[in-house]
């Protein structure tokens, strides 16, 4: 990640790929990433790091989809600790985390022992619509698998994990536009020839004994 410190407004874009909007013919908001029945059990956290988005007390906060507005829970820190292994340079050069939570009362009654994996699914949705979000706004994430739940469940005030559940961690930040460069598919600067099987069998017959040909060939 950048060194920089995000804006107001390029933070506040970036969540915002996560408002909840009207959509016609329908009674509820509707957002950008699908829901089992529309219910939207998953809660968004983030802890930020001081000096992370400008005009923003560093500390933990839920985000207001229905609003778009933040609401601070207080003050919480987010270090490599939290992570360890692999991923505690990527946590001391995050300006922020994100944690997805599944607040299982909101699901469980319709859908009962599928609540967890229906919010595992959204989960995804979200991390990938954050991913896609944050590229026009020169925000970066990387996903993490694991961290200190014991420490963080304290930190954002969270229930026990049989009704608030990890599924996810997104550590993000800033980055620059350079860096987007890394990221373009491959450029193919010639297209592939279709197999010619007589020219694949005489490019064999130079490499391997003749019993070692194939007799025929099957393009998939």
């Amino acid at each position: 990640f950048a060194g920089r410190t995000l804006t107001m407004a390029e933070f506040g874009g970036w969540l915002g790929c996560l408002q909840a909007m009207p959509v016609d013919n329908s009674p509820i908001a509707k957002r950008l990433y699908p829901s089992a029945g529309s219910l939207y059990p998953i809660r968004i956290y983030a802890i930020v790091k001081p000096n992370a988005v400008e005009g923003l007390e560093p500390g933990a906060y839920v985000y207001d989809p229905l609003t778009h507005h933040l609401a601070r829970l207080g003050d919480a820190s987010l270090t490599p600790e939290d992570f360890g292994g692999t991923n505690s340079q990527i946590a001391q050069s995050a300006k922020l985390g994100i944690f997805l939570i599944g607040h299982l009362p909101a699901i469980r009654p319709l859908y009962g022992d599928w609540a967890r994996d229906a919010c595992l699914l959204e989960a995804g949705y979200i991390g990938q619509t954050l991913a896609q979000s944050g590229l026009a706004l020169n925000i970066g994430s990387c996903a993490i698998g694991s961290l200190n739940e014991v420490a963080m469940r304290h930190r954002l005030g969270l229930a026990d994990d049989t009704a608030d559940v990890f599924l996810h961690t997104v550590l993000a930040g800033p980055i620059e536009p350079v860096q987007q460069q890394r990221w373009q598919p491959m450029q193919l600067t010639r297209l592939a020839r279709p197999l010619d099987p007589a020219s694949l069998r005489d490019w064999l017959k130079d490499r391997l004994p003749e019993y070692m040909i194939p007799a025929a060939f099957v393009v998939l």
